[in-house]
């Protein structure tokens, strides 16, 4: 079976017909506060999703997750054998300054042919664009093309294991052919981006040993350096200078390859919505791309001195947290054990600590998933989509990568302007339109 000009009209219409629903479904899932902080509202979210996928006509059911908030999971049989996993997240960031959204970030507002609020870009715009998909063809055809299985979950925290273990322990339910992740970030002109892969992240702490003493510097200071500058040095071990990534830090690095390269000018500058640091938006995007990273994002030694008071007490103890963004084969775990062989051989009295990790993943670009995803953009854009060979954020494809040798591909609605995260978070109501269109079309293409 394959997609035909009169399927994709049939859905096309029905997209057309129902698209006021779509939007206001949308509005309703985004009046959920599904921060971490609101657990209550987390749960209730959750619950109305699996509501909303059996009204839709698909079996839907919570799967438990313990000490974590529950995966959301549905799945329909279609046509043929062929079955796509679709993974969202209905968790969403905190609204932050409240006084800074142009209207109330849990209270969406449609205005200028846009729908505002938190959680419309990212990420539940995307989740309902391909549940109106799927229910389009539903509706305009009485069954799916090719199967589909739906993955929602909600995280505590970004190293959480909670849906490495849900896809663990329901192996069978996870098994697909192909999987379209969460999301990516479109370009001003609402054409698509294929995101073919992730950075890793390994999480690191480093301590220095308590001491005993704490004399005072007048009294010591000479003879006894203290915690914070065996951390300093242990930084600078670690970190001599700003440039290119230190040696121990490319263990395991590939580059990209060239026809990888060629794709990088072609990317929404990123962060989006502020001016490039470097000369130009594509050199910015080629560095993010290119080079493995070492944030120092915390240092604590000592009690701070008070203005009317300096304290003078030599510290007993201290303490740096590192991220450290990793590309696709390299492993996180022997980039930490580098990290501690690095030290041991010049600050040994400081002890590292692993927090947390994420392995990068990457889906080939000749993959023939990709090809698929091509077409059906043809069906909805005539310029076709943009590739994004390895993201500049880290993600957690590794769940399903570690138990599942599947092609994984992220996209979305949200446009570089969509402002994720931040106050006045938005979708363009078209691009969530062309959304619904572009994923009926790949259910139509999956099934060929």
């Amino acid at each position: 079976m394959s997609i035909t000009d009169s399927d994709l009209a049939s859905v096309s219409a029905e997209v057309d017909r129902t698209f006021a629903q779509a939007v206001d479904d949308l509005a309703t899932l985004c009046r959920f506060s599904s921060t971490r902080d609101d657990r209550a509202a987390t749960l209730a979210c959750a619950e109305w999703l699996c509501e909303r996928f059996a009204r839709a006509g698909l079996a839907a059911r919570l799967l438990p997750v313990e000490g974590g908030n529950p995966v959301v999971y549905a799945s329909a049989d279609g046509a043929t054998a062929c079955r796509l996993l679709l993974v969202n997240h209905y968790d969403v960031e905190i609204a932050g300054d409240v006084a800074a959204w142009t209207t109330p970030p849990f209270a969406p507002d449609a205005r200028d042919g846009r729908l505002y609020g938190r959680g419309t870009a990212d990420n539940k715009g995307c989740l309902l664009a391909r549940l109106w998909a799927v229910e389009a063809w539903l509706r305009s055809r009485g069954r799916l093309p090719c199967g589909v299985a739906f993955a929602v979950e909600a995280k505590t925290d970004i190293f959480a294991p909670h849906f490495d273990q849900v896809v663990a322990a329901h192996r069978e339910l996870f098994r697909a052919d192909a999987c379209l992740w969460e999301n990516a970030l479109n370009g001003e002109d609402g054409r698509p981006t294929l995101r073919l892969g992730d950075k890793g992240m390994c999480a690191l702490e480093l301590r220095v040993a308590e001491q005993t003493r704490q004399p005072l510097s007048s009294q010591y200071a000479a003879l006894v350096p203290g915690a914070g500058w065996e951390l300093l040095w242990a930084l600078v071990a670690l970190r001599p200078r700003a440039g290119e990534a230190p040696d121990w830090l490319r263990e395991g690095l590939a580059p990209l390859a060239p026809e990888e390269e060629a794709l990088l000018d072609d990317l929404p500058l990123e962060p989006p919505g502020q001016p490039p640091l470097l000369a130009s938006a594509a050199e910015q995007g080629r560095r993010l791309r290119r080079e493995p990273t070492c944030n120092l994002s915390a240092v604590i030694a000592g009690t701070p001195p008070r203005s009317d008071a300096p304290l003078s007490a030599i510290p007993r103890q201290a303490a740096a947290y590192l991220d450290l963004r990793l590309l696709p084969d390299q492993d996180p775990e022997r980039i930490a054990a580098a990290a501690a062989d690095r030290l041991a051989a010049t600050a040994p009295g400081v002890e590292v600590r692993v927090r947390g990790a994420l392995r990068p993943h990457r889906t080939r670009l000749d993959h023939p998933f990709v090809a698929t995803l091509r077409r059906a953009a043809g069906h909805v854009w005539r310029a076709g989509p943009r590739l994004e060979p390895l993201s500049t954020a880290s993600g957690s494809r590794q769940a399903l990568a570690q138990h599942f040798d599947v092609p994984i591909v992220g996209t979305g609605i949200a446009y570089a302007g969509s402002r994720i995260g931040r106050p006045d978070e938005h979708v363009r109501l078209d691009d969530y339109r062309r959304g619904i269109l572009f994923m009926a079309a790949l259910l139509g293409e999956l099934a060929s």
